[in-house]
C-alpha cells in the first residue's frame, strides 16, 4: 500500500524546514526551522483544529533547526539542534529541555552532545 499524505490546509505557517512539530495530547505545535537557507528561526504555530489552522504561539527561547526530538507520556523532549549562523559557522545547541502543560523547561544546559543536528532522540523509558 502506497503512503500518502492529505493535505489539510493551504499556507497554514511561515514555510521553512528543519522544524519540529508535535502534538502534546492537546494541541499541534510547529516550532523552529530553517528559511531558504540562510537563517534559523524561534518561532511557534499552535493549532488547536487538527492542523487545519495554526496561529502564533510566540517565540521558542533561541533559534534552531534540525533538533532531536521524542515523546514520553504526552511530553516532548528536544536535544540540540543547529542555530545556522553565517557569522559562527558551526553553532549549535548542546542544552536539552522538555515542553510539558504548555510550558518548556530547560533540563540541562549542557548534557554533552557535540554534534550539532541530531537525527532521533530515543527515551529509555525511565
Amino acid at each position: 500500500m502506497p503512503f500518502t499524505y492529505t493535505q489539510l490546509s493551504a499556507n497554514v505557517t511561515q514555510p521553512c524546514d528543519g522544524a519540529l512539530g508535535f502534538y502534546d495530547g492537546q494541541n499541534d505545535y510547529i516550532i523552529g526551522g530553517w528559511l531558504n537557507g540562510t537563517a534559523s528561526i524561534d518561532a511557534m504555530w499552535k493549532s488547536q483544529d487538527g492542523c487545519n489552522t495554526f496561529q502564533s504561539d510566540g517565540t521558542f527561547p533561541f533559534k534552531f533547526h534540525t533538533g532531536a526530538s521524542a515523546i514520553k507520556n504526552g511530553i516532548i523532549y528536544l536535544v540540540g539542534g543547529d542555530i545556522y549562523s553565517q557569522i559562527n559557522s558551526g553553532d549549535y545547541i548542546r542544552s536539552s529541555r522538555k515542553f510539558e502543560n504548555g510550558v518548556w523547561t530547560q533540563i540541562n544546559a549542557n548534557c554533552g552532545i557535540e554534534n550539532r543536528c541530531i537525527g532521533q532522540l530515543v527515551c529509555d523509558g525511565t
